[in-house]
């Protein structure tokens, strides 16, 4: 465990990371500000990397402008990988990416999402061979969808996958860091990086696909709550109906919304889609089926009642919905309108909704997980 002057040190060093990895490239000078810390300790640390071949030296900006030329740096795109993994009920995707979170190499694989055993032996047994291809992996992050205790490492209950008390706890032995999490939060750290939101602005996330999950995000960190179930608004009782939801409750969000849902309306049309998994995408026949718009037009009120409730609980910054139905601008007007219709006025002056137009990788969202945890210093 490092301490004293060494940690200072290391955690300094992480810190310049951090800012070179946001800014694509910087130099010495401007790190000095955005750190503020001497030119001496920024030049010690930068020199360090560059022999580490960490950093490289890309070039001078500016040649003809007057005082000390600034050397440009940034991270070399060979050093420093992150691996992440998410599963679904009948899929298992991982990717590597370099530290800006370009994507390296990735594949998916067709899996019983249902047997854990076999979930975990695979992950583990790529993860092994990806840790033996590539030298200088800085951490590994796993998207489960459901109830996960990040600490000990166990999948609590997942639903969709109808897993209980699974454990990772073996990763631990496997020399590079492991982090177990929900994957929806995952997915909102993907959208989070891809949108450009600064740090410091609060950001609620929300995923529609084989389930609905939300992640609220605070400086990219994930708040989880006492029992890791904070962000569940696919949980929110929102309609009074006879039909029980897979929890157990009735009414929730996610039995209302959800891809299994829409796929069964879809029965009573004449329209027919390859059976969806996470993803829907539409073709321009269902784009303009008045059946169709209607169905999700239904889905957008749903689901503007639920946001209504975020808004009133924790106002923040920032909403960003991540679905398929977004193609739909059926979908979009009317969870507007009903946010707009039912939120306090003063709770939505300074907030903004984003309907994404691409969807989040989960896998992604882990592997940037690695990344920011390995920034922050965590005890590992």
């Amino acid at each position: 465990m490092i301490k004293g002057t060494g940690l200072l040190r290391e955690k300094n060093k992480r810190t310049l990371l951090s800012h070179v990895r946001k800014l694509g490239e910087t130099s010495r000078q401007e790190l000095v500000k955005l750190m503020n810390v001497s030119k001496n300790t920024v030049s010690l640390i930068v020199e360090e990397m560059i022999k580490e071949n960490i950093l490289v030296e890309k070039g001078i900006k500016e040649p003809g402008r007057k005082g000390r030329p600034r050397i440009r740096i940034q991270i070399n795109r060979d050093n420093f990988l992150a691996v992440g993994f998410s599963v679904s009920k009948y899929n298992l995707h991982y990717i590597v990416v370099n530290y800006y979170g370009e994507q390296v190499e990735q594949n998916t694989f067709t899996v019983d999402g249902s047997s854990s055993d076999l979930v975990v032996a695979m992950i583990y047994d790529i993860a092994e061979n990806l840790i033996q291809r590539y030298k200088t992996l800085i951490g590994i992050g796993i998207g489960i969808p459901g109830i996960v205790d990040v600490d000990r490492k166990i999948v609590l209950t997942s639903t969709p996958l109808n897993w209980r008390d699974v454990t990772f706890t073996k990763f631990e032995q496997i020399g590079v860091p492991v982090h177990l999490h929900n994957s929806v939060n995952m997915g909102a750290l993907d959208a989070i990086n891809r949108n450009g939101f600064t740090e410091g602005e609060e950001t609620f996330y929300v995923r529609i696909g084989e389930g609905v999950g939300g992640a609220y995000i605070y400086e990219n960190d994930i708040l989880n709550g006492a029992s890791w179930t904070a962000g569940e608004i696919g949980h929110l009782s929102i309609e009074a109906t006879t039909e029980r939801c897979r929890c157990g409750q009735f009414g929730c969000l996610e039995m209302l919304i959800n891809h299994v849902s829409f796929l069964d309306k879809l029965q009573h049309t004449e329209y027919r889609i390859p059976k969806a998994r996470e993803n829907i995408t539409f073709a321009e026949e269902l784009l303009h089926s008045g059946q169709i718009q209607k169905i999700v037009e239904q889905y957008g009120c749903y689901l503007g009642k639920a946001i209504v409730q975020i808004i009133h609980i924790i106002n923040p910054k920032y909403i960003l919905i991540d679905s398929s139905y977004n193609a739909f601008p059926q979908f979009v007007d009317a969870c507007s309108k009903t946010v707009r219709q039912n939120a306090l006025e003063a709770s939505i002056q300074n907030m903004t909704i984003t309907y994404e137009k691409k969807r989040s990788q989960l896998y992604r969202g882990a592997a940037l997980y690695s990344i920011l945890h390995y920034e922050q210093l965590f005890d590992h």
